[in-house]
């Protein structure tokens, strides 16, 4: 709303004020002083509309510009950075702008979230790392607990924050295995599902799977069963030991008798 007035009552035959005009929102300009130089203003002083960028940077030597090169002007009428100012270059920050250039700034302390090496303002080099922890007790770290400085002064990942720990999804497939009880689409933190092998198959491992802070863990698998081939137990003259013993699936850690049929002698051992 442009207009300074955005009512119109009706009075005797006519109507009060003015009709009231309405126009996009426009981010204000910025501050024409402190040695910084804009670039992508409108020409004849148009008003800055959403989606317009403007870019910053500082005149002569011995400055350095402190905030965002880049600024956005929202759909808001609002910018996304506050505007940046031109600073004084001390000469531990030349020697640094020189030598570091590769390097990665440790950033200050964010809430909640502790660095357990190195401290804020720190530079790291290529392949140095980053670690780090959450200060309350009970928070859980959301992302990765290190990050490495990369080439061009980059991090590998983004830094992580701490919070409430994270629920999972539904739970992983185990190869010759089935939940028991229904699935759900989502756990929370500390929730179990338990496991089970198909007939014949043995576990290995313990048979749950825990929701740790978004992460499913513990460690299991199925083992297959041993099958005794009926038709090479024919072929090679072979036969159960007990005529009652009558299986084809033997379970692992099991085993099974067998002898020759009537009429045949041990020579020689078969792949079953």
């Amino acid at each position: 709303m442009v207009s300074k007035v955005d009512t119109r009552t009706c009075g005797l035959d006519k109507w009060t004020n003015h009709v009231p005009i309405c126009d996009r929102l426009s981010c204000d300009p910025p501050p024409a002083d402190g040695g910084v130089t804009v670039i992508g203003l409108p020409d004849n002083d148009n008003p800055i509309l959403p989606d317009h960028l403007l870019k910053f940077s500082c005149e002569g030597p011995g400055k350095y510009l402190n905030g965002s090169s880049v600024l956005k002007c929202g759909q808001d009428g609002q910018w996304d950075h506050p505007f940046p100012t031109c600073e004084n270059i001390t000469r531990h920050e030349e020697e640094c702008r020189q030598n570091c250039a590769e390097n990665c700034k440790v950033p200050g302390p964010s809430e909640g979230l502790q660095l357990t090496t190195h401290e804020p303002g720190d530079q790291l080099r290529t392949g140095e790392k980053l670690t780090f922890t959450c200060r309350r007790r009970g928070d859980y770290l959301r992302g990765k607990a290190e990050v490495e400085c990369l080439a061009g002064g980059q991090w590998s990942d983004p830094f992580p924050t701490c919070g409430a720990p994270s629920g999972c999804r539904t739970p992983p497939h185990i190869a010759d295995a089935d939940t028991r009880g229904t699935v759900k689409s989502q756990y929370r933190h500390g929730e179990r599902v338990e496991y089970s092998c198909q007939n014949y198959f043995t576990m290995e491992g313990e048979a749950y799977k825990t929701c740790h802070n978004g992460e499913w863990t513990g460690q299991m698998r199925c083992l297959k069963p041993c099958i005794v081939d009926r038709e090479l137990m024919n072929r090679y003259n072979i036969a159960f030991r007990y005529g009652h013993f009558d299986k084809l699936y033997s379970v692992h850690n099991d085993f099974i008798m067998f002898t020759c049929t009537e009429g045949h002698r041990h020579t020689s051992t078969v792949s079953m």
